[in-house]
């Protein structure tokens, strides 16, 4: 029993890690559209309209600097190796308890 429940625990992180690096890669598409402005403050305005057109987001007054955007991609990458870490606990874990 605590093997199977040790999988799930690692399927499940899985899957979080998969959803996070998919977060993380359009995270990186969205830094790549503030690269093709001119300066900062255009980048960020048309990133928070792509995404209000999106319905991902509503549109702020004023476009967010681009060390708050960094910090939330810090923050999804953290989570994203808390996510891997539980993983490969799990899947130590069950691999332990395996019935051999």
């Amino acid at each position: 029993p605590l093997a199977v429940l040790a999988l799930l625990v690692a399927a499940a992180s899985a899957v979080m890690v998969l959803g996070l690096s998919a977060l993380l890669a359009f995270d990186a598409l969205l830094f790549r559209l503030m690269a093709t402005h001119g300066d900062e403050i255009s980048g960020g305005a048309a990133v928070d309209d792509m995404l209000a057109r999106m319905r991902l987001k509503p549109a702020p007054a004023m476009p967010r600097p681009l060390d708050q955007r960094i910090a939330g991609t810090r923050r999804l990458l953290a989570r994203q190796r808390i996510a891997f870490a539980v993983f490969v606990v799990a899947f130590l874990t069950a691999g332990f308890w395996m019935p051999g």
